[in-house]
């Protein structure tokens, strides 16, 4: 499979020109790549692609991948940033969430990777679960700020039909939240990052400063990216495509020469309604003067009734031609998006 990812990059050769920032090893469990094989990937990509000196290239684990044989191993390759699935610290959460690692493996893998050198953390949380209280909430947040990590990202539990909690969920296993506990966990996460001298710069995302993720970044800004490995999205400013996700036939795809692969060509509403959408979450905010200049859509008059409801009710604002969300416009930023698209 490493040869076969690392022959697509050849193939995919020409997919971007511009200089490559980021390297994500991401999804699934990269953790688990050996030394060969990480240096196969990375040197592939070099090769192929123009890499900026410094390139941000971080590696998805989860705690209980962490020792320091595969830290010696990741800084040894050139992996600068790790992105570390904790969840929570809590241990009945973590055995709810039928999670591989305890709370204290967690701390000990965070505590291990800062001592190998690992400064630019990132630690996952998640909030709004069954039986998580404002109080164990707070108790994960204390423990977060007391690693202080370089940057936290959240996530909202949510509960979709083809994963395994939308599986729990139809039996009866798991029942979601209701929005005022998830807005009150949402708000408290807001309030104490904040105060911890985190700035929350994208809706779900919060980092010290000057320690912003560039890959997610560059995501929000459009900026072209290529996934490669099965299942994996690239997007090229125009179109998006999607390789398989069935590992024999892009093994197959990738042998051959002729990579399976979907297509999805963007129009010209899908690329306004990208534009809205994540410039809301970021806290740059939507530029419209931009958006005009681009897209040639007046956002401003085209939805003039509806942006003035939503600024004179507190949850909008618009400066200098940038429309951004409030801190109370964040908790309701799908309704206010889903308005503003165009259809």
């Amino acid at each position: 499979m490493i040869n076969c990812i690392a022959n697509e990059t050849d193939i995919m050769h020409d997919y971007i020109n511009e200089p490559v920032q980021t390297i994500y090893f991401g999804g699934g469990t990269p953790s688990l790549l050996t030394e060969a094989e990480l240096g196969i990937l990375l040197e592939h990509v070099f090769q192929q692609y123009a890499v900026v000196e410094y390139p941000e290239i971080t590696l998805e684990a989860n705690p209980d991948d962490i020792d320091a044989t595969k830290l010696a191993i990741w800084k040894k390759a050139g992996i600068n940033r790790l992105s570390v699935g904790v969840q929570t610290f809590n241990p009945e959460l973590l055995n709810y969430l039928n999670r591989a690692h305890n709370a204290e493996q967690a701390k000990q893998a965070i505590h291990l990777a800062k001592a190998f050198g690992f400064d630019n953390l990132n630690l996952d949380l998640i909030f709004a679960l069954p039986h998580q209280t404002q109080d164990i909430l707070k108790n994960d947040l204390n423990t977060l700020l007391y690693f202080e990590p370089a940057h936290i990202a959240t996530y909202n539990l949510t509960i979709e039909s083809n994963t395994v909690f939308g599986n729990w969920y139809r039996k009866g296993k798991l029942q979601q939240v209701n929005d005022d506990t998830a807005a009150k966990h949402y708000q408290l996460i807001i309030d104490e990052l904040t105060r911890g001298g985190y700035e929350h710069y994208e809706i779900s995302n919060f980092a010290l400063p000057g320690k912003y993720s560039t890959h997610n970044t560059n995501y929000w800004q459009h900026i072209n990216y290529l996934g490669l490995g099965p299942g994996a999205h690239s997007y090229n400013g125009k179109q998006r495509h999607f390789n398989i996700s069935n590992n024999a036939l892009y093994m197959k795809g990738v042998e051959t020469g002729n990579l399976n692969q979907s297509f999805e060509e963007l129009t010209r509403l899908d690329l306004i309604n990208e534009f809205i959408l994540t410039g809301l979450r970021s806290q740059r905010g939507c530029n419209l003067k931009l958006l005009s200049e681009k897209l040639d859509f007046d956002l401003a008059y085209i939805e003039k009734k509806t942006l003035l409801k939503y600024i004179e009710n507190g949850y909008l604002e618009l400066n200098n031609k940038i429309l951004r969300l409030t801190p109370k416009g964040k908790f309701i930023a799908d309704e206010i998006t889903g308005e503003l698209f165009q259809v």
